[in-house]
């Protein structure tokens, strides 16, 4: 069992996003991977901090609150654990200006 967390409302607290690797590449291929203008295939560090930060703790299964947040989900602090919307908040599509 996890370790009780008195304020999981803090920036850095670690949130279950996926429950396993597939809802992890599901989510990254609907919305990161190749769809993205921000997104870059051939480039060692894409333009999204969003993309990187969860890359970089996906895997373990548990983002940041602070980078839930800017993705948008609904989060439950009891849990700790959030539902992830269909769509990131910076999603931007090639005909998008922005």
């Amino acid at each position: 069992m996890s370790k009780f967390n008195e304020n999981p409302f803090k920036k850095n607290t670690q949130v279950k996003c996926f429950s396993n690797g597939n809802d992890y590449m599901l989510w990254l291929s609907s919305n990161c991977n190749n769809k993205c203008k921000r997104y870059f295939k051939n480039h060692p560090e894409s333009n999204c901090k969003l993309n990187d930060m969860i890359i970089l703790s996906g895997k373990k299964g548990f983002i940041p609150l602070h980078i839930v947040k800017k993705i948008g989900a609904k989060y439950d602090p009891l849990y700790c654990q959030a539902e992830l919307n269909q769509q990131c908040r910076e999603y931007s599509c090639e005909g998008s200006p922005f």
